[in-house]
């Protein structure tokens, strides 16, 4: 594989042209090995996942003073926020160092994005994340393209602790097809890639109906992997106990998106048969942590640096806080100690698979938010949030409650009670992702209330999950 790095730009465009005479599969690995400097990052992952702490350590430092005086240069809410606080960036060298810079939350972020753009982003060709994170409403993030390509290298290193390889046949059961135009797709029970080795399921169509159908797919398909909301996997997990006519055997499932509770595991490995690898992952790309064969989640330390936070002051290993993190690679718009809304500890003990690397237990999360009505069962946290956008703008936080399978009621923070809000397209844009299958009023709030780990839930809900 290292040998593809050397070939010029023209050798590798007149490949890419001969793809049609590989196999499927090979069509599929050559490509992803095409993405811009995939190689050199995967490559350079699959060596620093053995690091020493202390290499990794230098590596993070010089990352580290290299972003600082970027920021401070190009960023202006870091130039202001150093000359206010009297910081020098050129002091700004290790972890410790780092905590002489205030902490930032996301609601500042949301409110001012263009005070953390830096200036002349754009050649950095950035993409564009939208998050809701902690707070139920989106926002955007700006990330370069470098980066992206980075993320792809770290994401597969992941699927290759779990066993994943680039020819593996792979199911994804994520959010509902085009849920992100607020009119999701209600003809395409599922996607099959021109490779066939990716089947794509569409979760907005899952129900009582057509689970022996997207069973049956799932068999005659007969996936290596799936890749999964916790949420999403469990409704098929307990419907192949209750119907145990089908025989789907993958390797490994990875779960992504949603805290992975021991009944997930569990489901998993009563239902299929295989242990689950766990993705913890964020849309700012800041903070990753990948589960091993030791089902150990480490932190993926070359992406950015990882602090737990509590009452402003760094934790011991094994007390629980906030997570706190910085970016060692994004210019586009970089976040340096942003509060992320999650809670965890970093474990005390080391890993027995050898990596260096800290542990991350993860303690207050995304959690399991479905919506069930009769047409189905909706994953919130995939969907809802971010279809609101364009109507917005006044919101700070949202919360769905569910009484019943007929009724939702859409609970609403607004920034200023003096706004008005289009509450006929907000209910026209979430009644789409649910189907129209159930009555949705707007009820205004004060406030909403955080879980004993910190969290705010997106779903408030009374209705059992019956499968």
């Amino acid at each position: 594989m290292l040998f593809l790095k050397k070939l010029s730009f023209f050798i590798k465009r007149a490949l890419q042209r001969l793809l049609g005479a590989f196999p499927a599969y090979h069509k599929y690995y050559i490509n992803y090995l095409m993405k811009e400097k995939f190689i050199e990052n995967y490559d350079f992952l699959n060596k620093s996942q053995w690091f020493s702490a202390e290499k990794i350590a230098s590596y993070q430092q010089e990352k580290l003073s290299e972003m600082i005086r970027y920021s401070y240069k190009n960023v202006p809410y870091y130039k202001d926020l150093f000359d206010r606080e009297g910081i020098d960036p050129g002091e700004i060298r290790t972890v410790e160092d780092l905590r002489k810079i205030p902490i930032v939350d996301k609601y500042k972020v949301r409110d001012q994005p263009e005070d953390f753009r830096a200036s002349g982003y754009e050649q950095f060709n950035p993409k564009t994340n939208k998050t809701s994170g902690s707070t139920g409403t989106p926002f955007k993030i700006l990330v370069d393209q470098a980066v992206v390509s980075f993320v792809h290298a770290v994401i597969w290193r992941h699927y290759n602790w779990a066993g994943c390889r680039f020819h593996d046949k792979s199911v994804y059961m994520g959010p509902p097809f085009d849920y992100e135009t607020g009119e999701i797709d209600l003809k395409n029970l599922y996607q099959l890639d021109s490779t066939g080795k990716i089947l794509k399921l569409n979760t907005g169509l899952m129900n009582k109906e057509t689970l022996p159908e997207l069973c049956r797919l799932l068999e005659d398909f007969k996936p290596d992997h799936i890749h999964a909301y916790p949420s999403i996997i469990s409704i098929f997990a307990q419907y192949l106990l209750k119907n145990k006519s089908y025989e789907i055997r993958p390797e490994s499932v990875i779960l992504r998106a949603e805290k992975v509770y021991p009944e997930h595991r569990d489901l998993v490995k009563s239902a299929f048969g295989c242990p689950c690898f766990e993705l913890y992952a964020m849309y700012e790309y800041i903070t990753f942590a990948s589960e091993c064969d030791h089902h150990s989640l480490h932190l993926n330390e070359e992406m950015g640096i990882t602090e737990i936070i509590k009452d402003g002051k760094p934790c011991a290993p094994g007390e629980v806080g906030e997570i706190v993190g910085t970016t060692l690679l994004n210019h586009s718009m970089p976040l340096i100690r942003y509060a992320m809304g999650d809670y965890g500890r970093i474990k005390k003990e080391t890993c027995a698979c050898g990596r260096q690397s800290p542990i991350l237990e993860v303690t207050g999360s995304r959690a399991k938010d479905l919506i069930v009505t009769e047409k189905g069962y909706f994953n919130v946290m995939s969907g809802v949030p971010l279809i609101i956008e364009g109507v917005n703008e006044g919101i700070n936080h949202v919360q769905f409650y569910q009484k019943d399978m007929k009724n939702l009621i859409i609970r609403l923070v607004k920034k200023d009670k003096a706004v008005n809000l289009d509450e006929s397209q907000i209910k026209k844009r979430v009644g789409n992702y649910f189907r129209n299958s159930i009555n949705i009023s707007i009820e205004y709030v004060d406030s909403i209330a955080r879980t004993k780990s910190g969290k705010y839930k997106y779903v408030d809900s009374e209705v059992p999950l019956e499968i």
